[in-house]
């Protein structure tokens, strides 16, 4: 498109989610019934410290491109999940590390939370 020649656009998801946000979305078309449980990081065990800074969201302003371009998301969000979650399924990855999954010890916390519910946010 000529139009597009010397300009810059943002390509992403409208509306752009957080990421409690996506984990809902995904698990809602996965059909998965589980509970989101936020805590502090203080409160986790070391072993379950993610070392990355999520107090920060990303977020384009797509606005220009769909504006300029008609820019617009030709399938669903659900639709795409769909997608995604049915490919996922066929094609489950074989070279995970196991050592990144402790699901003992995310019981052992959510066990904790259960007896003192008050320090969950």
């Amino acid at each position: 498109d000529e139009r597009a020649t010397g300009r810059i656009y943002n390509v992403g998801d409208e509306p752009s989610f957080t990421i409690q946000e996506w984990v809902q979305a995904i698990g809602k078309v996965a059909g998965w019934q589980g509970t989101i449980v936020t805590l502090p990081e203080e409160r986790l065990p070391e072993r379950l410290v993610v070392k990355l800074n999520t107090n920060q969201d990303l977020f384009f302003d797509t606005t220009r491109i769909r504006q300029e371009l008609g820019y617009r998301e030709m399938v669903s969000l659900d639709e795409a999940l769909k997608h995604t979650i049915a490919w996922q399924r066929a094609n489950p990855p074989t070279d995970i590390d196991a050592h990144l999954f402790d699901y003992t010890l995310e019981d052992v916390v959510l066990a904790e939370l259960q007896e003192k519910p008050e320090t969950t946010s």
